[in-house]
């Protein structure tokens, strides 16, 4: 037997394993799974919960179509096979700057400002210490001093 929008197929249901308070107006009850396999494909938003409590360490594999682990996260480990990001930042990593640019310094400017023309820094040493540690490119270091030419270095 089927509903009529799809919801529940009970050709795929052991008679007598569901009861009335295993559903409600918004579907099946998943606390009351407790054996077989649940699909995920369907779930959107919320938080997914794995073990804690009387349900001990939770653990997230990601497996390729052929059983390929590649990825796992539990207690002890964040493993990825590979991973692409956009940026990181992070004082713990390291960054590596290939790119020129310029910081300009401004003392109508903030520190917090991140060097712009728009945004300048107010100090020379706030657009020193924003020079990556590692840097393959070429800073030029704009102060502009109210009334007179920009000093370039």
């Amino acid at each position: 037997m089927r509903s009529s929008e799809g919801a529940i197929i009970a050709e795929k249901i052991a008679a007598g394993s569901i009861t009335t308070n295993m559903i409600d107006s918004a579907g099946i009850n998943a606390g009351v799974i407790t054996a077989g396999t649940m699909l995920l494909n369907r779930l959107e938003g919320g938080t997914l919960t794995l073990g804690g409590g009387s349900h001990g360490d939770g653990s997230l594999l990601v497996m390729e179509n052929d059983e390929t682990n590649i990825a796992e996260i539990n207690k002890d480990t964040v493993a990825f096979s590979e991973i692409t990001v956009g940026t990181i930042n992070s004082p713990d990593i390291v960054y590596r700057n290939e790119e020129d640019y310029t910081i300009y310094v401004r003392q109508t400017g903030d520190d917090d400002n991140d060097g712009s023309l728009d945004f300048p820094k107010q100090t020379i040493q706030a657009a020193v210490s924003s020079i990556p540690k590692f840097n393959n490119g070429r800073v030029t270091v704009v102060i502009f001093d109210e009334g007179v030419d920009s000093t370039v270095y």
